[in-house]
């Protein structure tokens, strides 16, 4: 069995570094393809680039809430419920899906040219 070896600060902090690095490409490879399924509107209208840097991540933010929003409120939906119950909860998932897509257009809104 090999020793257990000592991490020293700088290490882990790299570690954190390169983390923190990975999830911030994830956030905008899940923002970009967001901005590409809405027919590029960040891309086509944005500012500068940090502004459309910001948005797309804005954009994987709301796409990562929306999905495990909607998950949970799945989650919840069982056929032996009874129909206005069932009817809730769909009424409860539109809301939230208009919710997340109104944002989602502010967020657009913002990030266009005047």
């Amino acid at each position: 069995m090999p020793a257990q070896q000592n991490r020293t600060a700088w290490q882990i902090a790299l570690g954190l570094v390169g983390m923190l690095v990975l999830f911030l490409i994830f956030l905008i490879v899940i923002g970009s393809t967001t901005d590409l399924w809405l027919g590029f509107p960040l891309l086509r209208s944005a500012r500068s680039w940090t502004t459309w840097l910001l948005g797309v991540l804005a954009l994987a933010i709301l796409y990562l809430v929306g999905e495990g929003g909607s998950e949970w409120i799945k989650k919840r939906d069982k056929r032996s419920q009874p129909v206005w119950k069932r009817a809730w909860n769909l009424a409860l998932l539109l809301g939230f899906v208009g919710s997340i897509t109104a944002i989602v257009m502010v967020v657009i809104r913002l990030a266009q040219k005047p």
